[in-house]
């Protein structure tokens, strides 16, 4: 899932990353101007204005036993869906894309998540920041979307890292892009970053196994290797006491925040120690540059 500023840049990351489904938000699709990718099929969700902003779009490599499933084309919510058949049964794949200018409520995320019936997927941009699926604050709409997402029984899934690099200093990268899944186990999900850098929203990739792919960790937070004084400053960093709490909300959302602040603290000072495998993963020296590129954008 992620954003792309061109048809061949898109291309080239499906094929060389062999991606079987991406979801693409925000796409500037009209009826009259849109792309066609070889090897792929591709449904779109375009603007009710039929302007070129704010679309959605599901890229479906060729091959895939897979049809058409409901599209939602209002001012709040753009959704392209489609159905996919596999060994386990119909999985149902979303993109959307949600402008930051509507104030939604919790039942207007439980209509949608509603809307996409069965076992499915939904991942996109939906302009919404809650602290429990990594973003540094949470704002209303996150606050809402968490409580419909709860209610109706749905995971997030994310990386916890920020997926939007603004090319303004002034500006702090933050999280956009995250999955919600209905009736599938974590257990069997994986999220991981991509590495594009085509554009100053980098994607992230979901994997979705037959077998269990992600073992249960140990629930410690830290380990013998955990380097407390980065621990402290982390913490104090992320912190803000100029916080007024003045209602019932506000004093959630803080406490949310300071637990999820506590956790992102102790695993970004607690190093994983994993077994060496067999296998190419990418070059170290690559991955390392990607990194210094982002933090630096």
């Amino acid at each position: 899932m992620g954003s792309y500023n061109t048809k061949e840049s898109l291309l080239v990351t499906l094929v060389d990353q062999n991606i079987d489904v991406s979801l693409i938000s925000k796409t500037h699709f009209t009826r009259e101007l849109y792309i066609k990718l070889r090897g792929f099929e591709v449904y779109r969700t375009i603007h009710p204005s039929n302007c070129a902003k704010g679309g959605s779009a599901v890229i479906i490599k060729t091959g895939i036993s897979h049809y058409e499933d409901i599209k939602i084309e209002t001012e709040e919510f753009r959704v392209t869906s489609d159905k996919i058949k596999t060994p386990s049964g119909t999985l149902t794949v979303a993109a959307i894309y949600s402008s930051p200018r509507h104030n939604l409520k919790r039942l207007d995320y439980l209509s949608l998540l509603q809307s996409v019936t069965g076992t499915f997927i939904i991942g996109g941009d939906l302009n919404s920041k809650n602290t429990y699926w990594g973003s540094r604050l949470t704002n209303t709409k996150g606050r809402e979307l968490y409580q419909a997402a709860r209610g109706y029984h749905c995971e997030v899934h994310t990386t916890g890292r920020p997926t939007y690099w603004p090319a303004d200093t002034n500006k702090i990268p933050y999280l956009i892009y995250f999955f919600v899944s209905k009736n599938l186990s974590t257990r069997f999900i994986d999220v991981t970053e991509g590495f594009d850098l085509d554009s100053d929203h980098s994607p992230i990739v979901l994997t979705l196994s037959e077998t269990i792919i992600k073992k249960g960790r140990n629930t410690s937070l830290s380990s013998s290797f955990t380097d407390w004084d980065l621990f402290r400053v982390t913490v104090v960093n992320r912190i803000n006491l100029r916080v007024a709490l003045t209602t019932n909300d506000e004093l959630e959302d803080e406490v949310q925040k300071f637990v999820t602040d506590i956790q992102h603290s102790a695993r970004e000072a607690t190093p994983l120690v994993t077994k060496k495998g067999k296998g190419f993963l990418s070059p170290l020296l690559y991955r390392h540059s990607i990194t210094d590129y982002k933090y630096l954008r």
